[in-house]
Protein backbone atom coordinates (compact mmCIF):
# COMPACT_ATOMS: atom_id res chain seq x y z
CA UNK A 1 0.00 0.00 0.00
CA UNK A 2 1.36 3.14 -0.63
CA UNK A 3 2.12 6.37 1.74
CA UNK A 4 -0.09 9.57 2.48
CA UNK A 5 3.32 11.23 0.58
CA UNK A 6 2.81 8.70 -2.17
CA UNK A 7 -0.91 9.02 -2.97
CA UNK A 8 -0.50 12.81 -2.67
CA UNK A 9 2.45 12.98 -5.20
CA UNK A 10 0.41 11.03 -7.22
CA UNK A 11 -2.95 12.91 -7.07
CA UNK A 12 -0.82 15.90 -8.18
CA UNK A 13 0.61 14.47 -11.32
CA UNK A 14 -2.51 13.16 -12.44
CA UNK A 15 -3.79 17.00 -12.04
CA UNK A 16 -0.85 18.55 -14.17
CA UNK A 17 -1.22 15.55 -16.38
CA UNK A 18 -5.08 16.71 -17.20
CA UNK A 19 -4.85 20.04 -17.13
CA UNK A 20 -1.42 20.58 -19.36
CA UNK A 21 -3.77 19.09 -22.25
CA UNK A 22 -6.23 21.62 -22.51
CA UNK A 23 -3.94 24.52 -21.93
CA UNK A 24 -1.89 23.50 -24.50
CA UNK A 25 -4.40 23.19 -26.84
CA UNK A 26 -5.25 26.69 -26.17
CA UNK A 27 -2.02 27.38 -27.57
CA UNK A 28 -2.11 25.20 -30.25
CA UNK A 29 -5.67 27.26 -31.51
CA UNK A 30 -3.46 30.69 -30.79
CA UNK A 31 -0.76 30.08 -32.86
CA UNK A 32 -3.61 28.57 -35.75
CA UNK A 33 -5.59 32.20 -35.09
CA UNK A 34 -2.02 34.23 -36.00
CA UNK A 35 -1.48 32.00 -39.09
CA UNK A 36 -4.69 32.11 -40.90
CA UNK A 37 -4.93 35.87 -39.61
CA UNK A 38 -2.86 39.11 -40.21
CA UNK A 39 -1.11 39.39 -36.48
CA UNK A 40 -2.07 43.39 -35.87
CA UNK A 41 -5.52 42.64 -36.49
CA UNK A 42 -5.92 41.52 -32.48
CA UNK A 43 -5.55 43.85 -29.87
CA UNK A 44 -3.68 43.58 -26.56
CA UNK A 45 -5.93 41.01 -25.20
CA UNK A 46 -4.58 38.46 -27.41
CA UNK A 47 -0.75 38.89 -26.41
CA UNK A 48 -2.58 38.89 -22.59
CA UNK A 49 -4.31 35.37 -23.34
CA UNK A 50 -0.91 34.24 -25.12
CA UNK A 51 1.26 35.10 -21.88
CA UNK A 52 -1.14 33.91 -19.69
CA UNK A 53 -0.89 30.68 -21.84
CA UNK A 54 2.74 30.54 -21.89
CA UNK A 55 3.08 31.04 -17.87
CA UNK A 56 -0.06 28.81 -17.12
CA UNK A 57 2.39 25.90 -18.57
CA UNK A 58 5.49 27.00 -17.60
CA UNK A 59 3.83 26.75 -13.82
CA UNK A 60 2.10 23.38 -14.27
CA UNK A 61 5.46 21.74 -15.83
CA UNK A 62 7.23 22.80 -12.38
CA UNK A 63 4.38 21.82 -10.14
CA UNK A 64 4.22 18.69 -11.59
CA UNK A 65 8.10 18.56 -10.72
CA UNK A 66 7.36 19.99 -7.33
CA UNK A 67 4.79 18.11 -6.23
CA UNK A 68 4.58 14.62 -8.39
CA UNK A 69 5.99 11.30 -8.11
CA UNK A 70 9.73 11.32 -8.23
CA UNK A 71 11.57 8.13 -8.83
CA UNK A 72 14.76 8.05 -7.39
CA UNK A 73 15.95 6.64 -11.07
CA UNK A 74 14.25 9.04 -13.50
CA UNK A 75 16.00 12.49 -14.38
CA UNK A 76 14.49 15.75 -15.53
CA UNK A 77 16.03 18.12 -18.29
CA UNK A 78 18.09 21.01 -16.67
CA UNK A 79 17.24 23.02 -20.20
CA UNK A 80 13.54 22.84 -20.20
CA UNK A 81 13.32 23.90 -16.48
CA UNK A 82 15.15 26.09 -16.69
CA UNK A 83 12.63 27.49 -20.10
CA UNK A 84 9.85 26.93 -17.38
CA UNK A 85 11.83 29.11 -14.95
CA UNK A 86 12.35 31.98 -17.63
CA UNK A 87 8.28 31.91 -18.74
CA UNK A 88 7.12 31.65 -15.23
CA UNK A 89 9.27 34.42 -13.79
CA UNK A 90 10.20 36.28 -16.90
CA UNK A 91 9.06 39.94 -15.99
CA UNK A 92 7.55 39.33 -12.73
CA UNK A 93 8.07 40.81 -9.06
CA UNK A 94 10.58 37.86 -8.58
CA UNK A 95 13.07 37.39 -10.56
CA UNK A 96 14.59 34.09 -11.31
CA UNK A 97 18.28 33.03 -12.28
CA UNK A 98 19.20 29.86 -12.57
CA UNK A 99 22.62 28.06 -13.54
CA UNK A 100 21.51 24.43 -14.11
CA UNK A 101 23.03 21.24 -15.60
CA UNK A 102 21.22 19.04 -18.88
CA UNK A 103 20.42 16.29 -16.72
CA UNK A 104 19.09 16.81 -13.15
CA UNK A 105 17.88 14.17 -10.92
CA UNK A 106 14.16 14.38 -10.29
CA UNK A 107 14.37 13.81 -6.53
CA UNK A 108 16.84 16.60 -6.15
CA UNK A 109 15.43 18.65 -8.97
CA UNK A 110 11.99 18.55 -6.86
CA UNK A 111 13.66 19.62 -3.65
CA UNK A 112 14.97 22.30 -5.87
CA UNK A 113 11.77 23.55 -7.00
CA UNK A 114 9.66 23.44 -3.50
CA UNK A 115 12.78 25.47 -2.31
CA UNK A 116 12.16 27.80 -5.03
CA UNK A 117 8.58 27.84 -4.22
CA UNK A 118 9.60 28.72 -0.19
CA UNK A 119 11.92 31.19 -0.92
CA UNK A 120 9.48 32.78 -3.60
CA UNK A 121 6.17 33.19 -0.62
CA UNK A 122 8.80 34.70 1.36
CA UNK A 123 9.23 37.53 -0.75
CA UNK A 124 5.84 38.75 -1.08
CA UNK A 125 7.11 42.58 -1.84
CA UNK A 126 9.70 40.57 -4.87
CA UNK A 127 12.91 40.28 -4.69
CA UNK A 128 16.03 38.04 -6.55
CA UNK A 129 15.93 34.17 -6.52
CA UNK A 130 19.47 32.80 -7.60
CA UNK A 131 18.93 28.31 -8.38
CA UNK A 132 22.30 27.24 -8.31
CA UNK A 133 23.60 23.34 -8.95
CA UNK A 134 27.49 23.01 -9.32
CA UNK A 135 29.61 20.39 -7.22
CA UNK A 136 26.86 18.26 -6.58
CA UNK A 137 25.09 20.49 -4.33
CA UNK A 138 22.04 23.36 -4.93
CA UNK A 139 22.73 26.58 -3.61
CA UNK A 140 19.40 28.67 -3.42
CA UNK A 141 20.04 32.37 -2.75
CA UNK A 142 17.38 35.00 -2.09
CA UNK A 143 17.98 38.46 -1.22
CA UNK A 144 14.96 40.97 -0.84
CA UNK A 145 12.63 41.97 2.08
CA UNK A 146 12.57 38.44 2.90
CA UNK A 147 9.60 37.35 5.55
CA UNK A 148 9.69 34.35 8.21
CA UNK A 149 11.01 31.60 6.54
CA UNK A 150 10.10 28.13 8.17
CA UNK A 151 10.12 24.43 6.97
CA UNK A 152 7.65 23.20 9.86
CA UNK A 153 4.66 21.24 9.93
CA UNK A 154 1.82 23.82 8.48
CA UNK A 155 0.26 24.43 11.15
CA UNK A 156 -2.42 26.88 9.31
CA UNK A 157 -4.71 25.57 6.72
CA UNK A 158 -2.97 27.72 4.21
CA UNK A 159 -2.60 25.97 1.23
CA UNK A 160 -0.30 28.62 -0.35
CA UNK A 161 2.46 27.41 2.37
CA UNK A 162 2.68 23.60 1.43
CA UNK A 163 5.73 23.64 0.05
CA UNK A 164 7.72 24.54 3.29
CA UNK A 165 6.10 21.31 4.79
CA UNK A 166 7.06 19.46 2.29
CA UNK A 167 10.25 20.68 1.18
CA UNK A 168 12.56 19.10 4.12
CA UNK A 169 10.97 15.92 3.15
CA UNK A 170 12.13 16.01 -0.71
CA UNK A 171 15.59 17.36 0.23
CA UNK A 172 15.75 14.07 2.85
CA UNK A 173 13.90 11.76 0.09
CA UNK A 174 17.05 13.12 -2.44
CA UNK A 175 19.80 11.96 0.21
CA UNK A 176 20.69 15.45 1.40
CA UNK A 177 21.32 17.22 4.10
CA UNK A 178 19.61 20.81 4.05
CA UNK A 179 21.24 23.98 5.46
CA UNK A 180 20.01 27.39 5.60
CA UNK A 181 21.80 30.78 6.91
CA UNK A 182 19.56 33.66 7.22
CA UNK A 183 20.72 37.38 6.73
CA UNK A 184 18.74 40.76 7.41
CA UNK A 185 17.57 40.84 3.69
CA UNK A 186 18.69 37.97 2.15
CA UNK A 187 18.43 34.28 2.83
CA UNK A 188 20.68 31.13 1.56
CA UNK A 189 19.59 27.41 0.85
CA UNK A 190 22.32 24.45 0.65
CA UNK A 191 21.38 21.15 0.42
Amino acid sequence: MKSAEDLSALVSSRICHDLISPIGAIGNGLELLLMSHDASSFGPEFALIQDSVKKANAQISLYRIAFGQAASESSVSGIEIGRALNDCYGEGRIRVRQNLPTQIDRRSAKAALLGLMCLERALPRGGDIRLTFQEDRWTLHATGDIRSLSFEAITAADPADVQNSLFPIAVKAAGRTLSVTKGDRETTINF
